[in-house]
């Protein structure tokens, strides 16, 4: 089974900016989805990764539409994405329902993945335990995969997380 990296792309492969475009439904020119994403290509071809999405994204637009938006090397390693809501929008109120850590685990043990990491600019719910954060590589949101130390630190952990 190859490695699994749950990729969250707010923040981390294109400008918060461009999800707020794609739950309007309206990309426009300065909204270029996986902008950061370059970086990442190396990594994923020497780990040979598959890439399941965790993204706001997926919650409005299929993970198919979202992979189209994805440069060729990318589109072929996206596997699916994490389905299960974080957030409940109901009439009058907004109720949280799990949390980003929450969702990927289900999603580890449904499949049984044991070779995975968590690329992200959010630790929503993660334990403090070293055992568990040593799956999840964090980048500031303002940069994303821009952030050259973010790569090294996603090599480090795919070695550190190997059965």
């Amino acid at each position: 089974m190859r490695p699994v990296l749950f990729l969250n792309l707010e923040g981390v492969c294109h400008p918060l900016e461009v999800s707020y475009a794609f739950r309007s439904g309206q990309v426009d020119v300065g909204a270029v989805p996986f902008s950061w994403i370059e970086p990442l290509r190396a990594v994923a071809e020497s780990w040979d990764i598959s890439v399941v999405l965790r993204s706001a994204a997926t919650a409005v637009h299929s993970v198919e539409a979202m992979q189209k938006l994805a440069p060729a090397w990318l589109q072929e390693r996206i596997v699916g994405s994490t389905s299960d809501v974080i957030r409940f929008i109901s009439l009058d109120r907004v109720r949280k329902v799990n949390t980003a850590f929450g969702v990927v685990k289900r999603y580890v043990d449904e499949h049984e993945i044991r070779h995975w990491l968590v690329l992200s600019d959010d630790d929503d719910g993660w334990p403090a335990l070293a055992r568990s954060r040593q799956h999840l590589v964090l980048c500031d949101s303002q940069r994303g995969l821009t952030e050259p130390a973010v790569i090294a630190r996603l090599e480090a952990a795919f070695i550190a997380c190997a059965p």
